[in-house]
């Protein structure tokens, strides 16, 4: 709750779980992810309905990704929340490790996209080519 604020009550479950199923053209909040994926913006899949649907993140919570963003209001209908954090990280207060949220599955973009995501905000991991060449390299001695 201090880092980020969803959609209606933080404290009741389910409350924020009102994204709608389409496709959101975000626009990317930090250069390192810009850079990586050559684009300012990209298409997110939000592939299912009942996303939780972020509204804000505070200024110490790196926000990598957002969108306008429809969502089901409760008395019935659609309306759209603008600017609406698609993925955020942040490390804890005290802590080396880091928590990163996202709305979207991730393993629903395009696999260029996924990997990207992974290897800019969640941290290295090695690529398919570095694996090969581990293992070419292991063999030949």
């Amino acid at each position: 709750p201090d880092r980020v604020d969803f959609l209606r009550d933080d404290e009741v479950i389910d409350a924020a779980q009102q994204g709608e199923n389409e496709t959101l053209i975000a626009n990317i909040s930090q250069p390192s992810l810009s850079n990586a994926l050559a684009l300012t913006s990209v298409a997110i899949d939000m592939n299912y309905s009942n996303w939780a649907v972020m509204t804000r993140a505070s200024s110490d919570t790196n926000v990598w990704l957002r969108a306008d963003a429809t969502y089901r209001l409760q008395e019935g209908g659609l309306d759209t929340q603008t600017g609406a954090p698609l993925l955020i990280s942040f490390v804890p207060p005290g802590s080396t490790g880091k928590v990163v949220f996202s709305s979207f599955h991730i393993d629903a973009q395009r696999d260029d996209v996924t990997d990207t995501i992974l290897r800019t905000v969640v941290g290295h991991f090695r690529s398919s080519d570095e694996d090969s060449t581990e293992e070419e390299e292991a063999s030949d001695e």
